[in-house]
């Protein structure tokens, strides 16, 4: 796990709060012998100026070969943040097509987002690297 440690304040919906030492949906998993990894996560939020997206990276036999985003799907996006628990924050301002560092990559970032019979959502995405 990792900490904040480059914006200790954070200004948002709960006021200003100082963050110094929480982590927020970090963690490690391995993949099985077909080299996928499944987890369990909350539907990300967002921040002015991008568009809702994840981080990644990929580690092989240790050491670091991809560092990435993962973005989703706008029309599900905007279904997200119209709910209950999402809507205080509003629609995202930032689309994946006008986010600066999204645009150029998409076609490589973005998953495919699915809503489930429990009323989630699935997300899958490949990743590549090179050997």
């Amino acid at each position: 796990m990792a900490t904040i440690a480059d914006t200790p304040i954070q200004a948002g919906d709960l006021g200003t709060q100082n963050t110094a030492g929480l982590v927020f949906c970090r963690g490690l998993q391995y993949t099985d012998a077909a080299g996928q990894a499944k987890f369990t996560s909350i539907y990300p939020g967002w921040y002015s100026g991008r568009a809702i997206h994840i981080h990644a990276q990929v580690y092989v036999g240790g050491s670091l070969k991809l560092t990435t985003q993962i973005a989703f799907p706008d029309a599900i996006n905007a279904e997200v943040c119209k709910t209950t628990l999402y809507a205080t924050h509003g629609q995202p301002d930032t689309t994946n097509t006008t986010d600066s560092i999204l645009r150029d990559s998409l076609d490589n970032e973005l998953a495919t987002v699915t809503k489930n019979s429990s009323g989630g959502y699935d997300l899958v995405h490949t990743i590549y690297i090179a050997a």
